[in-house]
């Protein structure tokens, strides 16, 4: 009696050894890369506000006092309203592309999307970004990086998570993100550190 009771609990040992050795032979694969294309879906792609990822309501109201007098938070007004008015009075609507201005300064894309407007925001996630296309607005997703370590942490020097990353949750946040402010900052920090030294050599 008592030997099967050892036998079992070699028994279950012997399992035990064998399920670790499986689960440690198991090569564990990093997470596949989000391409381009992948990211320019979602970003086109219909959030449960009745709106395009890319697009920022907020944003796009406190820009102009018509729109703060007129739309509440509701991102599917505003939305059609930059669809149906927006584009067409050149107003900017999302702070990373001036969209009008990347048509007219684009004239291979302004031949292929004519005044397809939403095309020209796809085109920008799915390759501007990559090819290193002026967006003309002040956002620049390198100097974005470049400020915020967690970010550098997450998305490696990829552009174009850096520049949805800042729609989603950086606009909100208040995120640095124009090379002046970088350089007002590290200017700040600079004088500050500067001063600690002095105090300390002094005595003070």
């Amino acid at each position: 009696m008592e030997d099967n009771k050892v036998n079992k609990r070699k028994r279950i040992m012997s399992l035990a050894m064998a399920t670790m050795l499986l689960f440690s032979s198991i090569t564990v694969n990093a997470a596949p890369k989000i391409t381009d294309k992948q990211n320019a879906d979602y970003m086109m792609s219909i959030n449960t506000d009745g709106a395009p990822n890319w697009f920022n309501g907020t944003y796009y109201k406190e820009q102009y006092d018509d729109l703060k007098t007129t739309f509440n938070n509701d991102e599917k007004q505003l939305y059609n309203h930059c669809l149906n008015y927006g584009f067409k009075e050149e107003r900017l609507v999302t702070p990373v592309l001036d969209v009008v201005k990347y048509r007219n300064f684009n004239s291979d894309l302004d031949k292929e999307f004519g005044n397809n407007w939403e095309s020209y925001v796809r085109h920008y996630f799915e390759y501007g970004i990559a090819e290193g296309r002026n967006n003309f607005t002040d956002f620049d997703a390198k100097i974005y990086l470049s400020m915020h370590d967690d970010l550098k942490n997450a998305f490696g020097t990829d552009l174009g998570l850096a520049t949805k990353h800042y729609i989603e949750f950086g606009i909100s946040e208040g995120r640095e993100y124009k090379q002046q402010e970088y350089e007002m900052t590290s200017n700040v920090n600079s004088e500050k550190n500067n001063e600690k030294i002095k105090k300390s050599t002094s005595g003070s």
